[in-house]
């Protein structure tokens, strides 16, 4: 038996130790099954010698933050990769790669480059798939799977407005609450992204302070963000991005609309 374990350990170590020689080869990586984050952290390492050029780090203070995903334990993790990638004229380009994981296995990635999202690859559909049950049980709701913010890779900053100059999600959301577009607002709540989900959730509080009602299930869902505990990007006034607890920022916001009125 050790000796098959050895074995296995082995083929494995051979199988993942070719070295990633240019960006083509690292965009093929990407789309490996079975792929494991180590992989990826040694692809990156072996291109910085390639037209790869990182800042000075690969958000790992980040990655440290986001280890819950759903506002429940879990072992699902989104890790985030930015970095800059020299092209053939010499011009830096930023780049997001955005790794789903589940005990450092890779499920999904989705890499964009300036704002361009150059592509997705579910490289572990069970686990997608659990990941998907396991959501729609937590929040007792069926996700429209196929709307725009469904994705659980889609990164943001959370913006409020009112610290900040007004990003394209957070004024989707003041159109939506203009319109009382409660339908729309659900949606985003229903988001296996947690910054999303956040939005979806200020939109809600918005419509409650301007005087209209919720239903039960609107409040329901509203209540479990309001005490989601997963940490998240915000946008921190002049200081830059921050992290904050979903929880905690909706605290904040709420401060905020009292002072207002």
């Amino acid at each position: 038996m050790k000796i098959l374990l050895f074995i296995s350990f082995l083929s494995l170590s051979l199988v993942s130790s070719a070295k990633v020689e240019n960006w083509k080869g690292f965009l093929e990586l990407l789309e490996k099954d079975k792929l494991r984050v180590y992989e990826i952290d040694k692809g990156l390492n072996e291109l910085k010698n390639d037209g790869i050029v990182f800042p000075t780090a690969i958000h790992s203070s980040f990655q440290e933050y986001c280890e819950t995903t759903l506002g429940f334990k879990t072992k699902y993790k989104i890790l985030d990769y930015c970095f800059t990638m020299v092209n053939d004229s010499n011009q830096e380009i930023w780049c997001q790669l955005n790794v789903l994981s589940l005990r450092r296995k890779v499920v999904y990635c989705s890499l964009m480059i300036s704002t361009d999202t150059m592509f997705k690859v579910i490289n572990d559909k069970k686990s997608f798939d659990d990941l998907l049950k396991a959501h729609n049980k937590n929040f007792k709701i069926m996700a429209d799977t196929s709307h725009l913010y469904y994705n659980p890779l889609y990164r943001c900053v959370v913006n409020t407005g009112y610290e900040c100059e007004g990003g394209e999600l957070i004024d989707i959301i003041w159109k939506l609450i203009k319109n009382k577009n409660k339908e729309e607002l659900m949606k985003w709540c229903h988001s296996l992204s947690p910054e999303i989900r956040c939005y979806g959730a200020i939109g809600f509080l918005s419509l409650q302070t301007n005087g209209l009602s919720l239903n039960k299930e609107e409040i329901r869902i509203l209540d479990l963000i309001k005490n989601d505990k997963t940490w998240i990007s915000y946008c921190d006034s002049c200081d830059g991005v921050g992290c904050i607890t979903i929880k905690e920022l909706i605290k904040n916001y709420l401060k905020e609309l009292n002072e207002i009125e």
